[in-house]
């Protein structure tokens, strides 16, 4: 899915993150999945309005531990509980600051 608050998070987050698009959230769990099974990145979101669909079929991969997620707080609940590798987030209705504050919820501390 993608909004406008989304499209200027893009903008500034250039050169840090990767960006796909993609038709729906099936696809987009199918290429966590390839991506985080190859290695070739340590963490995806799927930005989708079918949050919890996508989380459950990236799921049916061992090395995958998808979950929607609303806010920062909840990334960071998350973080104590599960080692999630793939974050899924509605990106519907929320402003770019929200969304800016989500995507520097999940940079792993050092």
């Amino acid at each position: 899915h993608h909004s406008d608050s989304l499209g200027r998070l893009w903008d500034d987050l250039r050169g840090t993150w990767r960006r796909e698009f993609l038709g729906c959230p099936d696809d987009a769990a199918k290429l966590a999945i390839a991506e985080l099974a190859r290695g070739g990145v340590l963490q995806v979101v799927i930005a989708a309005e079918q949050t919890h669909r996508a989380a459950c079929l990236a799921n049916r991969h061992e090395r995958v531990k998808a979950t929607a997620v609303r806010d920062p707080l909840e990334v960071k609940q998350i973080r104590q509980q599960i080692r999630a590798n793939v974050w899924c987030l509605n990106p519907r209705d929320k402003s770019w600051f929200e969304l800016r504050q989500l995507f520097k919820s999940l940079i792993p501390s050092p």
